[in-house]
């Protein structure tokens, strides 16, 4: 991937992956490079500069959206929110894989002791 200054760069930063794809042909490549420098300086992560089109821009944090103008129905917001919304992220616990066994499991507790289960009402 290409990074903010326009060269290779390798991943960086506890595993988080950023992207920022942008559209060239809408001007969006100043604040892209812009934001990847302030997340840099700020966080100590490379994100990758993704030339993208039709008006395109989004911000992927390990491939989820942080903010993309097409679900803001074209609203672009300030670097600031999106630095914000990443340093939220990034301090938020890592959500815990379920397994295939507990998937479907009921959440419901046990009935207490001493009642039959499908007794307890």
């Amino acid at each position: 991937m290409i990074g903010a200054k326009g060269i290779e760069t390798p991943m960086t930063g506890e595993g988080d992956r950023l992207e920022i794809i942008y559209c060239a042909e809408s001007g969006f490549r100043s604040f892209a490079a812009g934001l990847a420098e302030r997340i840099e300086r700020r966080f100590g992560l490379v994100a990758d500069l993704v030339e993208g089109h039709d008006g395109i821009w989004e911000v992927r944090m390990n491939g989820r959206v942080v903010h993309s103008n097409r679900r803001a129905c074209g609203a672009m917001v300030s670097g600031d929110r999106i630095l914000r919304e990443i340093a939220r992220r990034r301090s938020a616990p890592a959500a815990l894989p379920v397994s295939r066994s507990t998937a479907g499991a009921s959440r419901e507790h046990p009935p207490p002791e001493g009642i039959p289960k499908g007794r307890e009402k």
